[in-house]
């Protein structure tokens, strides 16, 4: 398993392989595979640096989210989503695109 970051591909961390994305939880995400190739926005990039939100954080949120709501249809094909999960007592949201097993995240942020 791979994920694509800034044009660069990594190994998946063991603890978020295909078959244990949520840490030994099952996936709220009903009837959808765990993304396992991710495709970052500049967009997300910048966004990102401003917030300081870590890349791992909205990796796990798409994959493990309490929550998620369907945007609509992505620049690439799949549907978008806006998943959410709380974090050390904060809601973290992260705009999304899902198409099979990739992912483009457009964006993150936390609600207030």
């Amino acid at each position: 398993m791979t994920i694509s970051v800034r044009n660069e591909v990594i190994g998946l961390p063991p603890y978020l392989t295909t078959e244990n994305p949520c840490n030994g939880k099952h996936s709220n995400r009903k009837g959808v595979v765990p993304a396992t190739r991710f495709h970052n926005t500049r967009h997300l990039i910048i966004r990102m640096e401003e917030r300081g939100l870590s890349l791992e954080a909205l990796r796990n949120v798409v994959n493990c989210p309490d929550s998620q709501k369907h945007q609509g249809m992505g620049e690439h094909g799949g549907k978008l989503f806006l998943f959410s999960k709380t974090v050390d007592g904060q809601k973290l949201c992260c705009v999304a695109e899902l198409k099979r097993k990739e992912c483009w995240i457009v964006t993150g942020y936390y609600e207030d």
